[in-house]
């Protein structure tokens, strides 16, 4: 990944107050498949990477 998004990834999950990057992509995929009418359930323990 390259650093700048990275840190930009960073500071935007610290900004919405969550856990770790991975809880904070997880949100933000179900977030645009919500909006495209697509829903999706991930089990906290599953790993989508």
């Amino acid at each position: 990944m390259v650093p700048e998004l990275r840190k930009a990834m960073e500071e935007s999950q610290q900004q919405d107050d969550d856990g770790s990057l991975v809880a904070w992509i997880k949100r933000v995929v179900r977030k645009e498949l919500k909006q495209k009418g697509i829903e999706v359930w991930w089990p906290e323990f599953c790993i989508v990477f």
